[in-house]
């Protein structure tokens, strides 16, 4: 009998032990005012808030900044005011964005020269998400803290899905060395769709791929004449347009959706590292991109994204910052009416968003990397399956409208900043030309 009882017990304390746990259940969780951070607004965040981002980025190299949608006037204001804190404290020397690598040449070249019109260079943009006073006024802000800064801040692009921006700057530079050939200067002239997204035939395709050996040949024959000529640096960036040709070509030849999308984000995370290169590899860099990007997995797609790459490359050195909202508006184009504003009063029930905002607190910060370490019990929930209302892309129909998700927002984000009400930002008039 005293035998029985013996192995009972042993087998009672060995399955406590070895039995897998029951899932805990969060559905009714309540999320505390004193497990967020009251930010209210972009221009009356706390003193201690920007302490904890300065402790922050000192151990941090890559800081992603999303946006729940692209053109969200929240989203602008209060990744500005951290871009703008970041330079004058001396914790930042590059901006990376989500847009063609082209492009942020010229915007560069405003910064660290001040030659130019800034609010005709944001307004002859193609990107829709960037023609806004309110991106206009960081640049004229960083360019201001350039004036006097010993290390000036940069501006980058780290996309390769349009290359109209880097024809212009290339055909400047060839121009300028007056080494050009005959065969680079049709290839730089021939008719061409330059967006990846539209169609292209194989002649096209073909075209690619003949720019960009040709190039990488005419670069690699006058390397020393272009370098001491026009320096070193404008070389590099020539010699990056070039790998972006490649990258183009390597995307439309594709005819898998899924791969093509797989490799613009492993391409995105090349031309960030090459910034880092670039910059030195203790230079410290912002991301400015959707959510989509910077988060440390995808929400919504099976692919690795940027932020996944940079995190699996960077480890803790990479920080994503994402944002999520209540109600408001945003801009996005609709299938039929064009670009419009979008306006959405309802939140949906049980979700992230519903606990936030119920917490009256207007904007608010959710520390994820630091709560997981301090409080078991939101860690516990953080890890779970949340009910959240889905960011919000370029294109959106109306069935897309308010859809829904579990997320994990431990394997996500870092931190999210939660919009309590949102506006759309003060857009300008696009300028269309060469």
């Amino acid at each position: 009998m005293d035998k029985r009882i013996t192995i009972l017990t042993w087998l009672f304390l060995l399955g406590a032990f070895w039995l897998p746990a029951q899932e805990e259940s969060f559905t009714d969780y309540t999320i505390d005012k004193e497990q967020v951070v009251a930010l209210e607004r972009a221009d009356q965040i706390p003193a201690t808030w920007w302490s904890w981002l300065d402790q922050t980025m000192e151990e941090v190299q890559i800081l992603g900044l999303g946006e729940v949608s692209h053109y969200t006037q929240e989203c602008y204001t209060y990744k500005a005011a951290i871009i703008e804190h970041l330079a004058q404290k001396g914790l930042l020397q590059g901006l990376v964005l989500e847009v063609d690598f082209g492009q942020a040449l010229f915007w560069n070249d405003y910064l660290l020269t001040g030659i130019g019109d800034p609010d005709s260079l944001v307004r002859k943009s193609g990107w829709f998400t960037y023609r806004t006073e309110e991106f206009r006024d960081l640049l004229v802000a960083l360019r201001a803290y350039n004036e006097g800064a010993e290390t000036p801040i940069q501006i980058f692009g780290m996309e390769m899905t349009t290359v109209q921006s880097n024809l212009q700057w290339l055909k400047s530079y060839v121009a300028k060395s007056g080494l050009g050939t005959e065969e680079l200067e049709k290839l730089m002239e021939a008719e061409r769709t330059m967006v990846v997204f539209w169609e292209h035939d194989q002649a096209m395709i073909q075209g690619y791929w003949n720019l960009y050996y040709t190039l990488q040949a005419w670069l690699e024959n006058n390397a020393e004449a272009l370098q001491l000529g026009q320096g070193e640096t404008a070389f590099q960036v020539a010699e990056r347009i070039a790998e972006v040709f490649r990258q183009y070509a390597t995307y439309v030849a594709q005819d898998d959706f899924s791969l093509q999308v797989t490799m613009r984000d492993l391409f995105s995370t090349r031309n960030v590292a090459w910034v880092h290169q670039q910059l030195g590899e203790e230079a410290r860099l912002a991301i400015w991109a959707h959510n989509g990007h910077v988060n440390l997995r995808s929400v919504r797609f099976g692919y690795p994204v940027l932020g996944e790459h940079l995190s699996r490359w960077y480890g803790e050195a990479y920080f994503a910052l994402g944002f999520t909202f209540g109600t408001g508006q945003f801009g996005a184009f609709s299938e039929n009416d064009g670009f419009k504003t979008w306006t959405y009063e309802e939140v949906p029930q049980g979700s992230l968003q519903e606990k936030l905002g119920a917490l009256a607190l207007g904007d608010v910060y959710l520390d994820i990397r630091g709560l997981l370490q301090e409080d078991r019990r939101l860690g516990s929930y953080l890890r779970s399956d949340i009910l959240y209302r889905g960011d919000l892309g370029e294109f959106l129909a109306n069935a897309d409208f308010l859809y829904t998700n579990p997320i994990n927002l431990a394997s996500s984000y870092d931190g999210l900043i939660y919009l309590h009400r949102t506006h759309t930002p003060t857009g300008l008039e696009w300028i269309r030309g060469d």
